[in-house]
């Protein structure tokens, strides 16, 4: 299979509207596999953003349940509002997976509280108790590592899932191409 990792990246900001703390994004780009590349042509840009969206979807959803399990969990807050979405670039015509935590409210995290602990946990943190610094807290990168340990899969399982959408969207041209053959046929016979 020659797909590779386009980009994967993990941010700590608000993404979209709606949306909260950390993201973690991938994507994929197909090189080398000409006969994919060419199936993929054959279709119309709207189809192949749909086909891609499908795959992708599949795809995440392997890194979202990585993430998962290596979430630390405490409450059960934190693994619970861990999710994984699909979004479309519109300039670079690009399709990515994100899983992300959730909002400051789906985590039950208090206005006046400072800090956003999923991040706190991701990155680590200076341990103060009154003032007084005690120490460093180590980071446990859940996010980051879920994403290393699920990469191969994910990719694997978008090559295959991006296949099985070329298939059934071929199918489904044919039978509407049948259909309307059928259709002229009884009209002119």
């Amino acid at each position: 299979m020659a797909l590779v990792e386009r980009s994967s990246s993990f941010r700590s900001k608000r993404v979209s509207k709606g949306t909260g703390g950390q993201n973690q994004f991938v994507s994929f780009a197909i090189t080398g596999d000409q006969v994919l590349i060419q199936a993929m042509r054959d279709f119309s840009v709207n189809m192949q953003s749909r086909m891609g969206k499908r795959a992708m979807k599949k795809a995440i959803q392997v890194v979202r349940t990585t993430v998962k399990a290596l979430v630390p969990t405490d409450t059960g807050n934190l693994k619970s509002s861990i999710t994984a979405r699909v979004i479309k670039s519109r300039k670079a015509r690009e399709i990515s997976g994100i899983v992300e935590t959730g909002t400051r409210d789906e985590l039950e995290i208090s206005k006046g509280e400072k800090g956003y602990y999923p991040a706190s946990i991701e990155f680590g943190y200076r341990h103060f108790h009154f003032g007084t610094f005690i120490g460093n807290k180590p980071a446990n990168s859940y996010m980051r590592r879920g994403l290393k340990f699920s990469k191969a899969a994910a990719i694997s399982i978008y090559g295959k899932e991006l296949w099985a959408e070329i298939r059934r969207f071929a199918a489904k041209e044919a039978r509407k191409a049948e259909r309307a053959s059928r259709a002229a046929a009884r009209k002119a016979g």
